[in-house]
Formats: structure tokens, C-alpha cells, sequence
């Protein structure tokens, strides 16, 4: 009898995206519902229950709670970031070559700004520290693009709930491939010039960045991170973050680049009020193993 109660339970629970795909005209396509089934070992997911990435524990938010203040700040490099070049080369025979190639594509794996700020890292709380967890996801729609065969932008926080419409401005056809830990994998092809394209839900908030990728195109990558409170930040081209509204306490955040994963998984922080740190990172720590190019380049985000 507890089999069968169990297995009615799980089978009621149902996660719906909505997903629209081209039909192959510039401009648009027709749109279909999809129902996707939770992964049946990640059912628990859905109980409230402290979440953990590698063996931490929850930030601690002590002291008065109506209290709150700012962590902001820097995260940059010390010492010589490596190459990474570009990942297509300029006439380069690879898929879709009168487009994807017609002008190189850099590598945006590490980009150097200002005064060695590092862009591109994600900051953040495993949780929320907040006793009130009733807050509604954001509604207004986050963009994602295929332009120019990348993803625009590269790196992308959104909260659990919140939309992510994804298009298609090129000549060509592109596909979005995920493979989440706590979400339902995704695989959907865009057709060229695809301005309907598809909505794109992360239901549960993940331990880390998402890989988002394109197998046609293998070198189109990028990073969601699904959380689902706003104590988050991404560092913006000379490697500013700040996270605003946050409790008087003790804090844990987890820092974490693509270039090799989790910078920190601890980083204190007592919050009493504004606090502004300049976080540096070694250049070894943001090394890719197998890179042995030693030339330091320093790539820029326009403005």
C-alpha cells in the first residue's frame, strides 16, 4: 500500500514547459506543449529542505533580521591570465562556414577588463536567508539569443519560474541543449531567422551554473544559473558585483567561474551594513588543464 501511495504521489507531480519551435519560416513558427515528468530520482527536490554544494552548509543569518546592507565589490586576477584565442578562426571550415566563420569568434572562456576585473563569475547564496520564502518569481521575460553563432549573452542569472524567451537571428539553424541536475534536459532545434523561437523554465533552482550549448555548432556555449531568491550577482566587465537588501548575519557565498568551476565554496562575509572586498583569484586557479599557452591576453566586453 505505501508502494502505491508513493507512486501515486509521484506521478501527480508534473512540470509544464511551454516550448516553441519554427517551422522553418524567417520570423517565426508554430508553437507547441510540451509536458515534461520530473527526473523520478530528483522527486524529493520538490519538499523545502536545505540545499548543499559540495558539503557546505547553510549561510547563517543572525542578528536583527531588519537590518540589512550591500555586499559589493571586485573579483580580479593576479598574475597572467592564459590565452584561450578564439574558438573560430576567420574562413575556418566548420558547420554553416559563410556564417559562423565569416568573421572570428573569440573565446569568451576568460575575459580581463579593467584593472584585471574578471568578468563573467557568479556570486552567490545556496539559500535564502530569509525566513519568508512566498516571493514570486520576477515577470518580466529574460532574453536569450543566437546571434552571430554565439549565445547572447554569455552568462546568465534568472530565478526559478522566470521566463527565458530564446531566438534565432541568424541565417542559419541553431538548437539549445542543456542537461541540468535538478531540471528536465532540453534539446530543441530553432529554425533560421526564428523570432518565435522558445520558452525556456527552470522550475528548481540549481547547485551551479547550467552548461547551455549548441551541438551543431560545438564551440556555442553558455551559462544559466537557475536560483530561486535574488542573492545572486554576475560580475560585470571590469569585474564589479553587488548583492543589495541583504539580512544582518554571517554569510557563506559560493564564487564560480567557467573556466574551472568553484572558485570558493566559503567565502565569509559578515554583513553589518555595507561590506565592499576586492577578491583576488590566481591565475593558476583559472587555468583549463591541458592549456599550456603562457601569453597573456586581455579580452574586454563592449560597452
Amino acid at each position: 500500500m505505501n508502494n502505491i501511495k508513493t507512486y501515486c504521489s509521484s506521478a501527480m507531480i508534473l512540470i509544464t514547459l511551454f516550448v516553441v519551435s519554427g517551422c522553418g519560416k524567417p520570423g517565426g513558427g508554430a508553437s507547441a506543449d510540451v509536458q515534461v515528468q520530473p527526473k523520478s530520482s530528483d522527486l524529493s527536490i520538490f519538499k523545502k529542505k536545505p540545499k548543499k554544494v559540495g558539503g557546505t552548509e547553510k549561510a547563517s543569518g543572525g542578528g536583527n533580521t531588519e537590518e540589512s546592507g550591500t555586499f559589493s565589490g571586485r573579483i580580479v586576477i593576479a598574475g597572467n591570465p592564459k590565452d584561450y584565442g578564439v574558438v573560430v578562426s576567420k574562413g575556418e571550415t566548420v558547420p554553416d562556414a559563410a556564417i559562423c566563420s565569416a568573421n572570428a569568434i573569440p573565446n569568451e572562456t576568460l575575459l580581463v577588463g579593467k584593472e584585471n576585473g574578471i568578468a563573467n563569475v557568479f556570486i552567490y547564496l545556496e539559500e535564502d536567508p530569509r525566513d519568508s520564502d512566498d516571493e514570486k518569481p520576477p515577470t518580466e521575460t529574460v532574453s536569450f539569443v543566437n546571434v552571430g553563432c554565439q549565445f547572447k549573452p554569455h552568462a546568465l542569472i534568472v530565478r526559478t519560474g522566470q521566463k527565458i524567451h530564446v531566438t534565432n537571428v541568424d541565417p542559419v539553424k541553431h538548437n539549445t541543449s542543456t542537461a541540468p541536475e535538478f531540471n528536465d534536459s532540453i534539446n530543441k532545434l530553432l529554425e533560421s531567422h526564428d523570432s518565435v523561437g522558445l520558452s525556456l523554465v527552470y522550475e528548481q533552482q540549481e547547485p551551479k551554473p547550467v552548461l547551455v550549448k549548441c551541438t551543431i555548432h560545438s564551440w556555442m556555449k553558455a551559462y544559466h544559473l537557475p536560483l530561486d531568491h535574488p542573492f545572486v550577482a554576475l560580475t560585470d566587465k571590469d569585474g564589479k558585483f553587488e548583492i543589495k537588501n541583504l539580512p544582518s548575519g554571517k554569510y557563506k557565498f559560493k564564487i564560480w567561474h567557467e573556466s574551472n568551476g568553484f572558485i570558493e565554496t566559503r567565502y565569509k562575509v559578515t554583513i553589518q551594513g555595507d561590506v565592499k572586498k576586492t577578491i583576488e583569484v590566481s591565475a593558476d586557479k583559472l587555468a583549463l588543464s591541458g592549456s599550456s599557452s603562457s601569453k597573456v591576453v586581455y579580452l574586454s566586453l563592449p560597452h
